[in-house]
């Protein structure tokens, strides 16, 4: 990754930032009043939020891309105030009935996912099958993945000495990092998620974007909330593990 923000607070280019570097980006050190327009992602966190507020104040055109299907407006809500996007872009029909839904003062544009495209056919190849399951990790209120980690392996495991892979999510430090090679579990470093699911069987998430993918890509999903999987994500199956 390049830019501004980049060079401004001295992080390194790798493309792939622990989001507790995320964290400490000082965005007032950018001078955005530079710029014609802001285009971002939806995410919960503080980083985003602090730009969109941040073009908000400026009056600076803003386009904000929906890569979820829940808590739109609390994604645009800044210390107990919701801020109406200007523009947002969705990327399926539920997505768009959920943006009318949230944000009816809003210009709302349909728009192809070209990433979940893009991961679906990586997932889609020719299918090793490396690994019985693809475990993608995601902070979550409703599952402490460091306290039952090791119980969910035994159970995938079933006794038996099948192949699982974990897929950290990106906001996981080092130390978090240890107390998964701990339990003897190989941790994934490929980039893109398509591959991953291409080499497992089975995927296990809760609420990840992963989950979706694999949904498109025809792969066994499984939820260790399936209730919770099926109110956010927009898949008709789930299997409870």
């Amino acid at each position: 990754m390049k830019g501004e923000i980049v060079s401004l607070n001295n992080l390194e280019s790798t493309g792939n930032w622990p989001e507790e570097n995320l964290r400490q980006v000082d965005y007032s050190r950018v001078n955005l009043s530079r710029y014609d327009l802001i285009i971002s992602s939806t995410g919960a966190g503080n980083f985003e939020k602090e730009v969109f507020l941040s073009a908000t104040t400026l009056s600076i055109p803003s386009i904000h891309f929906l890569d979820h299907w829940s808590r739109y407006r609390e994604r645009f809500t800044i210390m107990g105030t919701f801020y109406p996007p200007e523009s947002v872009v969705a990327f399926d029909t539920l997505s768009l009935e959920l943006a009318v839904q949230s944000f009816p003062d809003s210009k709302i544009f349909l728009e192809e996912n070209h990433y979940a495209q893009r991961m679906m056919k990586l997932a889609r190849l020719p299918e090793v099958n490396e690994y019985e399951w693809l475990v993608i990790d995601e902070p979550s209120p409703f599952f402490d993945v460091i306290e039952n980690l090791d119980m969910l392996l035994k159970k995938l495991m079933n006794k038996n000495r099948v192949k699982v892979i974990y897929r950290p999510h990106p906001s996981r430090n080092n130390d978090f990092l240890k107390l998964v090679e701990s339990l003897e579990i190989e941790i994934s470093n490929e980039h893109d998620i398509g591959v991953d699911i291409g080499r497992a069987k089975k995927v296990l998430g809760l609420t990840s974007f992963g989950i979706y993918i694999a949904h498109l890509a025809g792969k066994s999903i499984y939820s260790v909330s399936p209730n919770e999987t099926l109110k956010l994500l927009p898949v008709q199956k789930v299997n409870s593990i």
